[in-house]
């Protein structure tokens, strides 16, 4: 590949095969330029490690949203969108999008305080978790993203956590949605909370990227209720499984276990060999 600029200033991109198989089918309708930057990866094992600055991302998103509006298929529109909504993580764009015109998320985060040590598992299947270390210092954004991370979501969205003051035995949704909520600024801009309902609540949310783990008052098997997407609504079960462990060097939060494969954050992203298309198809 030529780089223009030194390798510093490009990003490294890793895609699966699916992926790289449905971008290469894209390529003749590239412009030129676009189409020799995406001509070449290095395969590693089954990933495909693309090296592009940001600018060229920029394009190859327009190029991917182009495809999608012309695909013949909803299916088709949907695998365009999707992975052009992957190459956007790379961008920096992907949460300032969720409200256009917001500034950054201002995270309060210190990396200070004991380490604790979350156990996240899917209310819908339990059977599927992960386990999250963060520092007390560190805030709820922290563990929002940490999550978003450890269950392989590609899109952002709104948040919620509804956190009882004490252990609580129960595990009725309804319940918890009454307890304290601490959601993504976002949700607390003027006019979006009147729209989402928080209005009706005995006390306002308050902002998860300005609450620190510490200060929750936190113990061993307490269990809170993460909300993610409030539209599609994605139900975590949080227990505390420690507090105050030791820190070492290493980066947090971090995800120390994965159990069980992280389902799709919009369902069944394969396709059955009969909605396989022919180049000509796109």
């Amino acid at each position: 590949m030529n780089f223009a600029e030194s390798p510093e200033e490009k990003i490294k991109i890793e895609l699966s095969g699916k992926q790289w198989e449905l971008l290469q089918k894209t390529r003749p309708r590239m412009d030129e330029e676009l189409g020799r930057c995406v001509s070449v990866a290095v395969k590693r094992n089954n990933v495909y490690e693309l090296y592009l600055t940001e600018e060229e991302v920029d394009d190859l998103i327009d190029h991917l949203e182009g495809q999608a509006e012309d695909a013949p298929s909803q299916r088709q529109q949907d695998a365009f969108y999707e992975l052009a909504d992957f190459f956007l993580d790379f961008t920096g764009q992907q949460e300032d999008d969720l409200l256009p015109g917001a500034p950054p998320v201002k995270n309060l985060s210190k990396m200070t305080g004991s380490v604790y040590v979350f156990r996240v598992e899917l209310v819908d299947d339990t059977k599927i978790w992960r386990r999250i270390a963060l520092r007390g210092g560190q805030t709820l954004h922290d563990l929002h993203n940490a999550i978003f991370d450890a269950f392989d979501r590609e899109e952002e969205h709104l948040y919620s956590f509804y956190i009882p003051p004490t252990e609580v035995k129960s595990k009725s949704i309804r319940k918890f949605t009454d307890f304290p909520e601490f959601t993504h600024p976002y949700a607390l801009e003027d006019g979006l909370t009147m729209m989402l309902g928080m209005f009706a609540r005995a006390e306002p949310p308050q902002d998860a990227a300005r609450t620190a783990i510490q200060t929750l008052g936190l113990s061993q098997k307490h269990r809170f209720l993460y909300l993610f997407d409030f539209g599609d609504e994605w139900l975590h079960w949080i227990t505390v499984e420690q507090t105050d462990g030791k820190a070492d060097d290493n980066s947090y939060p971090r995800i120390l276990d994965r159990h069980g494969e992280s389902p799709a954050q919009y369902g069944d992203d394969g396709w059955d060999e009969e909605d396989d298309w022919d180049d000509e198809d796109l």
